[in-house]
């Protein structure tokens, strides 16, 4: 399915996640139509017609990838005219909002959601689900890391995605393709 003529409201605390999230969307869209214009903004700045502007063609591609970050900070007068693109995009419009969670904002997601804009909630592991969170992170490198070693690795590094995320990157390298075991992660 194109990612065109779509919406997608990427909501959660963890920022690792919903970039990832996002950085997907954008790559399949650009894959689709690789002259396709990227605009991103924060919500913040969407005044007068900046909307228009972000999510409207222009002389040189007919296709548009709009991400809009911290979708909360929207401005009251905007809001109306964001559900209203995000509830029936146009078929050349891929269009990604990002909110970090919590109350800021609550009125337009609410208002989203009621629209039926598809959401992808990107919550933060739980604690016993880091090992795992590491794990994935050692396979999407390619990588085979074994069960003790990412609960040795989440014990030192602890319980950020990003810094959990780093450490396996590092330690991928310095594997040069072998298992990463618990010794790998003690050196």
């Amino acid at each position: 399915m194109s990612p065109f003529g779509t919406a997608l409201l990427v909501s959660g605390p963890e920022a690792l996640l919903a970039q990832r999230i996002v950085a997907g969307v954008k790559a399949r869209a650009l894959a689709a139509h690789p002259e396709a214009d990227v605009n991103q903004i924060n919500a913040a700045e969407l005044e007068d017609s900046m909307l228009a502007e972000v999510v409207g063609g222009s002389l040189f591609s007919s296709h548009i990838i709009a991400v809009i970050d911290d979708v909360g900070a929207c401005p009251p007068q905007a809001v109306d005219q964001l559900v209203a693109v995000a509830a029936n995009p146009p078929e050349e419009l891929c269009l990604l909002l990002v909110h970090p969670g919590g109350v800021k904002g609550k009125g337009l997601i609410d208002k989203l959601k009621k629209a039926k804009v598809p959401v992808s909630t990107v919550a933060a592991p739980k604690p016993w689900e880091l090992t795992k969170f590491v794990t994935e992170e050692a396979k999407l490198r390619k990588v085979r890391m074994s069960g003790d070693a990412a609960a040795e690795l989440v014990s030192a590094v602890g319980n950020d995605l990003r810094a959990l995320a780093a450490a396996v990157g590092q330690l991928a390298d310095d594997a040069e393709g072998k298992e990463i075991d618990v010794n790998h992660v003690r050196r």
